[in-house]
C-alpha cells in the first residue's frame, strides 16, 4: 500500500499487486491506494498551510504549520488504513455469509423438514468440503429414516394382526 503512495499516476504500484495473494486482497489493496497520501501532495499541503496556518510555534522547534501538514500527511494513511481494514472486514463477512451461513441456513431447513416427516427432501451437495460432507450425511439419514418409516408401519401391522390371532387361538 505505501508503495502505491509514491506514485503520483499509481499504474506501477497497482501492476505491483499482481503477485499478492487471492485477488480479494489484491482487490482491498487496489481499491485503498486513492485513499493513501501520496508524496506528490506534499507541496500542495505546504501551500495550504502557509496560506491558510498562522507561523507560530507549538512547542521547542515544531511549528504548526509543519504540524498540520504532518497531520494531513498522516490522516491519508490512517484513513487508508482504516478503508481496508473496513473493506476487508466487508469482505470476509460477504465470504463467511456466502460459503457458510446460507448453506447451514439450507441445512437447518431440511432438519425441520426432516422433523415433520418429509423424509423424501434432500439438498444438492454443492461442495466438497465439511459442509457439502454434512450435506450428504443429512441426506442418507433422511433417506434411512424414510426407508425405516415406509418399512416400519406395515411390519408393526403383521405383527399386531400375528399377535391378535395368536391370542385368539389360544
Amino acid at each position: 500500500v505505501l508503495g502505491l503512495a509514491r506514485c503520483p499516476r499509481r499504474t506501477p504500484g497497482l501492476m505491483g499487486t499482481v503477485p499478492i495473494g487471492g485477488p480479494q486482497y489484491r482487490l482491498t489493496t487496489i481499491l485503498i491506494a486513492a485513499l493513501v497520501t501520496c508524496s506528490a501532495r506534499l507541496p500542495v499541503y505546504a501551500v495550504i498551510s502557509a496560506a491558510f496556518i498562522p507561523a507560530r510555534t507549538v512547542g521547542p522547534g515544531i511549528g504548526l504549520q509543519g504540524l498540520v501538514v504532518f497531520a494531513l500527511y498522516l490522516s491519508g494513511i490512517l484513513g487508508a488504513l482504516a478503508a481496508a481494514l473496513l473493506l476487508t472486514i466487508l469482505l470476509v463477512s460477504w465470504l463467511l455469509d456466502r460459503l457458510v451461513l446460507k448453506r447451514l441456513a439450507r441445512l437447518t431447513r431440511l432438519a425441520h423438514d426432516i422433523a415433520g416427516g418429509q423424509y423424501d427432501r434432500t439438498l444438492d451437495i454443492d461442495r466438497d468440503d465439511e459442509i457439502g460432507q454434512l450435506t450428504h450425511s443429512f441426506n442418507a439419514m433422511s433417506r434411512t429414516a424414510g426407508d425405516y418409516t415406509r418399512n416400519l408401519e406395515p411390519r408393526v401391522g403383521e405383527r399386531t394382526e400375528a399377535l391378535r390371532r395368536a391370542k385368539e387361538q389360544s
